[in-house]
Order: C-alpha cells, then sequence, then structure tokens
C-alpha cells in the first residue's frame, strides 16, 4: 500500500511537472534546502549532513521546486550503504543562476544505469523509478539544467542549475 500510494503521489507531480504553463515567482532556496534537510534528518537519524548554504538565496519557480531536492536527497541515502550515510549539499550562486551541488558516500552508480538516468522506467531501464525523471522535468520548466556530475565507489554528485529570482534579465 505504500509503494502503491507513493508511485501515485509521484505520478501526480510528474503530470503537474508537466504542465506547461507555470507561474513562477521567487523562492527562498535556502529555506526549501533546509526544510527539506529536516525531513531527511527525520527519515534517517543515521545520515550526516554538511551544508554551506547562504541565506536569502532564491530562484524562479512554483511550489514544486521542492519535489527536486527531495527526490536528490531521499536518493543519496535511499542508495547508499555506508554504515553512516553522508550528505553534503552546497549552494554557489553567480550573477544569473544558483548552482546546488548534492553529494553522498554511497557506492555510485553503476556504469549501466546512467545511460537514460533521468528517463521514466521502461522495460529497457527498469532499474529507475519516477524520481529522476521528475527531478528533470521540474529543473527544465524553470529553465534550469540538472546532471550526474560525478559517481563512483566514492559517491556521487548531482548538480541542479537554477536562474536566480533576481538575475539580470528577469
Amino acid at each position: 500500500a505504500d509503494t502503491l500510494t507513493q508511485v501515485t503521489e509521484e505520478v501526480k507531480e510528474l503530470l503537474e511537472s508537466a504542465d506547461g504553463n507555470p507561474d513562477l515567482e521567487p523562492k527562498n532556496l535556502a529555506r526549501i534546502l533546509e526544510d527539506e534537510l529536516l525531513k531527511l534528518q527525520d527519515s534517517s537519524a543515521s545520515v550526516e549532513i554538511e551544508t554551506a548554504i547562504p541565506d536569502g538565496v532564491e530562484v524562479r519557480a512554483d511550489a514544486l521546486v521542492h519535489r527536486i531536492f527531495s527526490n536528490l536527497l531521499e536518493n543519496a541515502v535511499k542508495h547508499n550503504d555506508a554504515e553512516t550515510p553522508v550528505v553534503s549539499v552546497t549552494v554557489t550562486q553567480s550573477e544569473e543562476t544558483v548552482t546546488v551541488r548534492i553529494a553522498d558516500n554511497g557506492p555510485g552508480i553503476p556504469e549501466h544505469s546512467r545511460e537514460g538516468l533521468f528517463q521514466r522506467t521502461t522495460r529497457e531501464t527498469p532499474n529507475h523509478g519516477l524520481g529522476l525523471s521528475i527531478v528533470q522535468l521540474l529543473t527544465e520548466r524553470y529553465d534550469g539544467q540538472v546532471e550526474l556530475t560525478e559517481t563512483g565507489p566514492e559517491g556521487s554528485v548531482f548538480t541542479v542549475e537554477l536562474p536566480r529570482a533576481d538575475a539580470p534579465d528577469v
């Protein structure tokens, strides 16, 4: 029942994220990340969290933006086989963008799973759920990008880049 509920919620979010007319406004990314990290800590008491998140960082997004980070943070712990999972979140800014780097100390992503990592599950890619598909759809919805920037036996790093709310062309 829990799995069915989760899948239903993910499908609902996938459909919402595919909506072509989002109402984008400034969202406090620092607060969103802090909230998602608290949820992660509550769900997995053994996780060690490291952060470098400046106050007041805002991105152009909508109410679904938190799902980008909840999915990536949950995956960093869920697929982590370390005795003490470590998740590191670092936020940097440029004049036009905000970059969020989420690193973990897990086993890395196997090479055969990397191709199509952000695609929805199909018969050809049965090991992927909807979470990373939602991450990519939402990131694109906000004119941003997401990528797996590092992976190996010492962990993985996902990087999300989103437009700043106060970017010059906004």
